[in-house]
């Protein structure tokens, strides 16, 4: 995976957190660790953790080898809405 220059001024792409996001998302979906994703894609563990991040950004490639190992599509990593932080309210 290539990281790519064009950086948000926070040090991220807006476009590759998002994706990033959902990326992770998916990973966690699918009961696998950082590890076990970079393991499947041939890539080294921190590259995973930069693309969730959205500190580097996946090729189309990339993106479609990762919805093949997370067992999804494309479109849900391109497209879906972005995840959301769930949190519990609580009781008393």
């Amino acid at each position: 995976m290539k990281t790519d220059p064009k950086r948000h001024e926070s040090g991220t792409r807006p476009a590759a957190s998002t994706l990033g996001a959902r990326i992770r998302s998916a990973r966690q979906r699918s009961g696998r660790t950082q590890a076990e994703l970079a393991g499947l894609l041939g890539v080294p563990v921190d590259e995973i953790a930069r693309v969730e991040a959205g500190e580097s950004s996946p090729s189309r490639e990339d993106v479609q080898r990762i919805a093949v190992a997370l067992d999804t599509t494309v479109d849900q990593l391109a497209f879906a809405p972005s995840p959301i932080a769930v949190t519990k309210r609580g009781v008393g």
